[in-house]
């Protein structure tokens, strides 16, 4: 079996006045059949933080779909989703609210055959 990391987001820390939505970056996952997501919070604050974080596959890069959603966050936690039957392209797609809203994290994928 081989597989490859899917590094969705650098670590990161995001801190916001008012909602934000930030378009991971895409991966080209070939022919890999399998994909562990996982999100990890590192730390939150702010007046009623909250990290929304979906995975999104594509057959063109263009029309994005959401295939799983993590539970939302709001305070430090690890998160995993195993995903099947997606499309060559996956990306995360985070949102983050609050006022203002401060989360540090990464979301990363470990993508298999």
């Amino acid at each position: 079996m081989s597989s490859v990391a899917v590094p969705f987001s650098p670590e990161n820390t995001v801190t916001v006045d008012m909602p934000t939505q930030i378009e991971g970056r895409a991966f080209d996952v070939g022919d890999f059949r399998d994909l562990n997501t996982l999100l990890y919070v590192r730390g939150a604050s702010g007046t009623t933080p909250q990290l929304d974080v979906s995975i999104q596959h594509s057959a063109n890069m263009r029309d994005w779909i959401t295939k799983a959603t993590f539970t939302p966050a709001s305070a430090a936690s690890d998160q995993s989703i195993d995903i099947t039957g997606f499309f060559r392209y996956v990306r995360a797609l985070i949102a983050v609210s609050g006022s203002p809203g401060t989360f540090t994290f990464y979301v990363h994928g470990i993508a298999k055959d």
